[in-house]
């Protein structure tokens, strides 16, 4: 299923057009209801990034846990001959 979308402004208006396959959806909401979806659809953005970042956090932690943890000299090594390898 493909998505289309356009936003049309008329005066305060923004007017989005959403395709879905054949189906055309209009949505007319003014000026404050877009930027409250805009911080709603940021919010749940920068959730997402948290919850992915906690995930690999604790995953790092079991990881170190049971295979050893690496020195911080080693990390420092790693990441400075990947930096020089580009």
């Amino acid at each position: 299923m493909r998505l289309f979308s356009k936003l049309f402004r008329l005066g305060s208006l923004y007017i989005s057009q959403k395709m879905v396959v054949a189906a055309i959806h209009y949505t007319v909401m003014n000026i404050d209801e877009q930027q409250e979806q805009r911080e709603k659809a940021e919010k749940y953005d920068r959730m997402q990034a948290q919850l992915r970042l906690m995930c690999e956090l604790t995953e790092g932690r079991r990881s170190g846990e049971e295979e050893g943890w690496i020195s911080s000299e080693d990390v420092r090594n790693h990441f400075r001959a990947r930096a020089n390898a580009k």
